[in-house]
């Protein structure tokens, strides 16, 4: 199986497969503004699905579990945050194996 592609920033998606990129694109959310995206994330998104996030700064980290939780409240979504994208990639990796 090959790795999902990635340039910093990018967000890829396949088969149900998220890779979110945040190296280059830290981000700043309100608790409100993270919770209304993973809200229409799981609206949108209704079979299983995982979310790896690559987040190397605090903020952008703690961002990202927030949303995390959030997310797979009542959803079909599993989520976890990395600080390297090579943990995320092996991680996809390991889900894909194991059927998601």
């Amino acid at each position: 199986m090959s790795k999902p592609a990635s340039r910093k920033g990018e967000i890829t998606h396949t088969d149900g497969i998220r890779l979110w990129d945040f190296r280059e694109t830290p981000f700043s959310l309100t608790v409100e503004e993270t919770k209304a995206i993973a809200d229409f994330g799981k609206r949108l998104f209704v079979k299983q699905n995982i979310i790896a996030m690559v987040a190397p700064d605090d903020l952008t980290y703690a961002t990202c579990r927030a949303f995390g939780v959030y997310r797979e409240e009542e959803a079909h979504s599993t989520t976890k945050v990395f600080r390297l994208l090579e943990e995320a990639l092996l991680w996809i990796e390991e889900k894909k194996s194991t059927g998601l």
